[in-house]
């Protein structure tokens, strides 16, 4: 089964210099979502300074992956924003937990290998990861090892950082 990541119910796009990237907490569960005007609400803050469109795609609870052996769903990140031939995956977490907690890229991970067997992922030159902690805007401290492994494992690079620049 190939996965439709640019479902049309999933898309939000912005042109704003700088906008926000949500994800309400559960219950209930809802996509994440693009917002240009609720600051408070925002866990990763996206830098746009060229002001160009930038397409979110919300992945976790609107796209759907294959089933895993046991019937149910496999893990899946909350997000890819794309421009150009540059794309960014994004897993947004709020917690105030040691990064041993919270800065797990798994989600990442699966989401890209899976994105990496579709035909649109060939067409782009930059592969970028955000795990972002909203509680955490900037924290990498002790974590290279980690950022290393990802690299090796998916051809991404990993960011943890709240901050997105579009350049």
């Amino acid at each position: 089964m190939s996965v439709d990541f640019f479902r049309a119910e999933c898309v939000g796009k912005s042109g704003k210099r700088v906008f926000g990237i949500c994800d309400d907490p559960p219950p209930p569960h809802l996509p994440a979502y693009l917002d240009e005007t609720h600051g408070e609400k925002w866990i990763a803050v996206v830098h746009n300074n060229r002001a160009i469109e930038v397409t979110f795609i919300a992945i976790d609870h609107c796209i759907d992956f294959p089933l895993l052996p046991d019937g149910k769903q496999g893990k899946k990140c909350d997000g890819m924003l794309t421009y150009e031939d540059v794309v960014i995956f994004v897993e947004l977490k709020d917690s105030s937990q040691g990064a041993g907690a919270w800065a797990d890229p798994a989600q990442l991970t699966a989401t890209i290998l899976e994105f990496e067997k579709q035909e649109e992922a060939k067409q782009l030159a930059v592969k970028i990861a955000h795990l972002v902690n909203k509680q955490k805007p900037v924290f990498d401290r002790g974590q290279q090892g980690k950022i290393s492994q990802f690299q090796l494992d998916t051809g991404y690079v990993l960011r943890l950082n709240a901050h997105i620049d579009i350049v």
